[in-house]
């Protein structure tokens, strides 16, 4: 069974649409939508089709789906307002800007969050080793056998607690 677990933050006649990401719920975009409402804007975080359910409820939609339900949405919550604004989150941020396509008379601009421009399965072979700290340097291992890349390890993780994704993205940066 389907739960309702959208939140609706009244403020002035400009409102922002939250569109939660792929498996995921309204409650990711709340602390988005509390910042945003005490700028003084009116927050929607609207539900997408098929979430905040069972697996099965989950599979029985498609994207065409979530979609509609950010159509409805739209409709529903941009009748309050003069101006509107849609942000998403991965997918979410995904259909926003589908949205905003279809209707950019009525979006006055997009709010994305970890967007997936291209998505061209995963890029990194799943028998390849993962890079590896050695010393001060990150070791990235090739498939073919070939010379290792070496790149200076990070001061610091980017500010994130976890030192390998940190360095994973530091080597994003660096390739």
């Amino acid at each position: 069974m389907i739960g309702a677990n959208e939140f609706l933050f009244r403020g002035g006649r400009a409102g922002v649409l939250l569109i939660h990401g792929l498996t995921g719920t309204p409650s990711e975009m709340r602390q988005v939508g509390r910042g945003l409402h005490r700028a003084g804007f009116s927050v929607y975080g609207m539900q997408l089709a098929g979430h905040c359910g069972s697996e099965a409820d989950l599979l029985a939609t498609g994207w065409r789906d979530w979609y509609a339900s950010v159509c409805a949405a739209a409709e529903r919550f941009a009748a309050e307002l003069d101006h509107l604004f849609v942000g998403g989150l991965s997918m979410g941020a995904l259909l926003a800007l589908h949205y905003a396509a279809d209707h950019p008379r009525r979006v006055a601009g997009l709010g994305l969050y970890g967007t997936t421009l291209r998505y061209d399965g995963w890029a990194v072979p799943l028998e390849q080793p993962p890079p590896r700290l050695v010393g001060e340097q990150v070791v990235l291992p090739h498939l073919d056998g070939a010379d290792q890349q070496h790149i200076p390890r990070p001061a610091r993780p980017q500010g994130l607690g976890e030192c390998r994704l940190g360095c994973r993205l530091h080597l994003l940066r660096h390739l």
